[in-house]
């Protein structure tokens, strides 16, 4: 131990309270709990104190042998014994990264900027000593870096684990450690799923499949390594599946329940637990499907089976008699009830025709509608496609979803570049639509309401993963089917901001799509819904539709964040309930980059530099861009006038009676949306990463 006794050159110590026993050992990975205080020392020995974990009452973790930036920590915490209190002086030339090291755990300790390396950082938080460059955002620190002293070190040593004595964090742990530790995960969620315990257990089955997820990206698909590894989620997929079922949340074990099914067609395990999920929801005819795969495959269940399937059989016929009940009801209704003719029945290719575009789809029925002659595409006509087909519809087209698939497989693919753009809403992508549509062959389509219907059903948790699928590539089908006889050479398709939540899914079902999504500053976004409901004189936004214009509830992409209930977000200030609409579409774009490939744009680049922004989007199109739009006389336009939406020209007493005051409080409260969704702080933000 003597040569942990050895400090280093132009350090010295002073020993306050000795503390108890040896001085314990001290390999790497042990952890070491302490508190500290730091003073800059003048040369006439003025002492400024600079940090105080006692303030916090937050004594500090270090783990030895990881490379923490202040290397001298190790070297004097070395010197220590138990509950011991020491001073340690120490030249410039140890403490040189304090101020960094400094900067970040304040940064921590405020919980507004996270310090991801993701390279998504506020002004002034940068990687390393790149944040030196710009301040460091606390004027101390700024005076400390400018004019360097030596510091002064209170310690206090409170506790050391070694290794193996406390649970280590999943980014400490080496592969082959994670790789033990899974094992480990999984009988501890076992545990606690036979105690009733269901979140824990959930909880380590996550963890367990989380880590297995990183370690099966370190080898190549389809090797040897890589099939163990990808082997493995099945218990774990299963176990976490049960948790689901047994809390009721059967949308997501029948997610992954059908992921082990794909993996294992023959899991009767999964089977078995995919058809109780189904029949929990109401899936009949899938729960019942899923039972009699069981009954091929393991005959030892043919007892337990037949009873689920009386069951279903017995649900099905209650069913029937619901929907006779409401048919009846329906044939006694009066003609004042109807709100339509039925004209006659049709094929349901009839729907092919250019003419007759898709106004919305149910998880049961499609709608179509004829708007004759009209392009209901031209902005000329109106800015969005929906109310241009509402405002010119001739006659609707009802088909049944079964229908639509079928018909969906008879439509080509268009052969030419689509371009997605996803977005959270008051962004500029109507204007974006507007500049697209003067490239000549270019068919451009803004904000149809299927796609708003299909996050609408997703965010419900309204139907399973497949039939989701299907309806979402029918929809893409008979949506781009006009690309075909218009001979078009560009699809560009702006959604409504709902549909970012169903990028993935639209992913899945056309790979060649190009997604981008486009925002602008979190503050000026709000501000924009504010002064909307200003001018049109509308109330605050409801906590339904705020749940829905945010994704808040059984969105896939969205199953990691919380699901607020109705009362928490009626409790919200209106500023807070609009700011959930930017932060969960900045969530979802996250979660996106790592599915699929996205890049990102912004209101601010295109209304600076639109042509810059055009060329870059028909460039990641795989577009030539020999002749570019007329931006310029697009932008000097209102691309939203003759609807609500419309703000250009508003009273600057308008405005300020419109914007809500921005207070502590309010900034509080939208941090901890922010953390609930972990994207960037709402104050300080820069730019969302991968920008185009």
């Amino acid at each position: 131990m003597e040569e942990w006794l050895s400090l280093p050159d132009g350090v010295n110590k002073i020993i306050l309270a000795a503390g108890h026993g040896d001085v314990p050992s001290f390999p790497d990975g042990a952890k070491v709990l302490f508190h500290y205080r730091a003073f800059s020392v003048n040369d006439d020995g003025e002492q400024k104190i600079l940090d105080d974990s006692r303030a916090d009452n937050a004594p500090f973790e270090l783990l030895l042998g990881k490379k923490f930036k202040l290397e001298i920590w190790e070297a004097l915490i070395k010197t220590m014994r138990i509950n011991e209190i020491a001073e340690f002086h120490c030249d410039i030339k140890h403490v040189s990264t304090y101020p960094v090291v400094s900067k970040s755990l304040r940064d921590m300790k405020k919980k507004a900027n996270k310090h991801d390396h993701d390279h998504n950082h506020e002004p002034g938080h940068q990687c390393g000593f790149a944040a030196l460059s710009q301040g460091l955002g606390y004027s101390d620190l700024d005076e400390y870096y400018k004019d360097p002293k030596p510091l002064k070190f209170q310690i206090e040593l409170l506790k050391v684990d070694l290794p193996g004595e406390y649970e280590q964090d999943v980014w400490s742990l080496t592969p082959e450690q994670q790789l033990q530790q899974i094992p480990v995960w999984k009988e501890e969620g076992n545990t606690f799923f036979r105690k009733g315990e269901l979140d824990s257990a959930s909880n380590k089955y996550s963890q367990a499949l989380g880590c297995l997820e990183k370690l099966i990206l370190r080898e190549k698909p389809g090797s040897e390594e890589w099939i163990v590894l990808d082997n493995m989620k099945i218990p774990l997929l299963l176990n976490y599946s049960q948790c689901m079922i047994a809390k009721k949340e059967y949308y997501k074990a029948i997610e992954h329940l059908t992921t082990v099914i794909e993996k294992d067609k023959n899991n009767v395990k999964a089977l078995f637990r995919r058809a109780q999920a189904y029949h929990a929801v109401f899936n009949l005819r899938e729960s019942r499907q899923d039972y009699e795969a069981v009954k091929r495959l393991d005959s030892s269940l043919l007892n337990t089976v037949e009873i689920e399937l009386k069951k279903i059989s017995l649900d099905e016929k209650n069913k029937e008699k619901e929907e006779y009940k409401e048919q009846s009801s329906w044939e006694q209704s009066s003609v004042n009830d109807f709100f339509g003719v039925l004209e006659g029945y049709f094929h349901p290719s009839i729907v092919l025709s250019d003419n007759i575009s898709l106004y919305s789809i149910t998880e049961n029925v499609a709608v179509f509608v004829d708007c004759g002659d009209l392009d209901v595409f031209r902005s000329k006509y109106g800015a969005f496609v929906y109310n241009t087909q509402y405002l010119h519809s001739k006659k609707f087209i009802l088909l049944s979803i079964e229908s639509l698939n079928k018909i969906a497989l008879e439509i080509p693919l268009p052969k030419i570049p689509i371009l997605h753009v996803a977005n959270h809403g008051r962004c500029g992508s109507t204007i974006l639509a507007q500049i697209f549509e003067t490239i000549p062959n270019t068919l451009v389509i803004s904000e149809t309401n299927p796609f708003t219907d299909l996050a609408e059903i997703s965010r419900q948790g309204r139907v399973d993963f497949q039939s989701m699928k299907k309806l979402c590539f029918s929809t893409i089908m008979c949506t781009f089917k006009h690309a075909n006889s218009r001979k078009s050479e560009l699809i560009f398709l702006k959604c409504q901001n709902v549909a970012v939540y169903i990028t993935d899914l639209m992913a899945v079902c056309v790979p060649s799509i190009k997604h981008v999504y486009m925002y602008r500053q979190p503050i000026t976004f709000v501000r924009s819904y504010e002064k909307i409901f200003a001018v049109n004189n509308l109330k605050p936004v409801s906590a339904f539709s705020i749940k829905r214009s945010s994704g808040i509830g059984h969105n896939p992409i969205l199953l990691d964040f919380p699901v607020y209930p109705n009362f928490f977000v009626e409790k919200l200030t209106s500023f807070s309930r609009l700011s959930l609409i930017w932060i969960t579409g900045a969530a979802t774009f996250k979660k996106l980059l790592c599915k699929i490939e996205i890049k990102s744009i912004t209101y601010e680049d295109l209304l600076t530099d639109a042509d810059n922004v055009v060329s870059k989007l028909l460039k990641y199109a795989g577009i030539p861009n020999e002749v570019l739009p007329d931006s310029a006389s697009v932008l000097k336009q209102d691309s939203q006038v003759g609807t609500p939406w419309t703000s250009r020209h508003v009273d600057k007493e308008i405005l300020e009676k419109a914007y809500t005051p921005i207070t502590e409080k309010l900034k509080a409260e939208v941090d901890t949306l922010c953390k609930d969704f972990d994207v960037p702080c709402f104050w300080n933000f820069t730019a969302l990463p991968e920008k185009l």
